[in-house]
């Protein structure tokens, strides 16, 4: 439910250094960040007991291993995960672009936008554009929120998109969990609100460094 957020190599040299050109935004939002996945592993903690056992369990796992399977075992699992995680991403990244290309994300924002603007809620369509991108592929995301001319508003969707993670990276977290009969269901309610506290901790932080 927290272990799980974008590394500093991406939100400050990526996002910072390059898409803002700003490396102190860079770590005002891995700062909001680290931050919102500390709250969300309090909220979500539970002390959890458990017995070790050396015998054969119900999965075939054991406790004791020969040194060079284990070597084996490691290298061949960790080529495999490369493997799928590089192909979630492009395979979110292309929908993403072809949810853009047939309209439909535009169309989900444009509907939205209005009916916000309806309750006195002012989002411009292409601020919704960018979130609905980040939910699916959040490099996506990110990279269509911000522009030359940011500021407070892009920080905080992209804070949020960082928050939330994406759908890209929910499905690689279920490729590693599904095999172990881990449910998703707290993951996703903990990477929600990461991403709401995310977004209000950026908001005090941004104030507190850029106003």
């Amino acid at each position: 439910t927290f272990c799980n957020g974008a590394s500093p190599a991406f939100v400050i040299g990526t996002v910072g250094g390059i898409l803002l050109q700003d490396v102190k935004a860079g770590f005002l939002l891995f700062a909001a960040q680290t931050a919102a996945l500390i709250i969300t592993g309090i909220i979500f903690g539970r002390r959890t007991a458990y017995q070790a056992s050396n015998k054969k369990t119900e999965n075939g796992f054991t406790a004791k291993a020969s040194f060079l399977s284990s070597v084996v075992s490691a290298v061949t699992a960790s080529a495999l995960t490369v493997i799928y995680i590089s192909a979630f991403i492009v395979f979110f990244a292309v929908m993403s672009e072809i949810l853009m290309h047939y309209e439909i994300i535009p169309s989900i924002a444009k509907a939205s936008s209005l009916l916000l603007s309806k309750t006195g809620i002012e989002i411009y369509q292409s601020d919704i554009e960018a979130l609905l991108c980040g939910f699916v592929e959040f490099s996506t995301g990110v990279k269509k929120t911000l522009g030359e001319n940011w500021g407070l508003k892009q920080v905080i969707l992209t804070s949020m998109i960082l928050g939330w993670s994406g759908l890209s990276v929910h499905c690689q977290v279920a490729a590693v969990t599904a095999p172990c009969g881990l449910s998703l269901k707290k993951y996703i309610c903990g990477k929600a609100l990461c991403s709401a506290v995310s977004a209000i901790i950026t908001y005090a932080l941004y104030i507190l460094f850029y106003r």
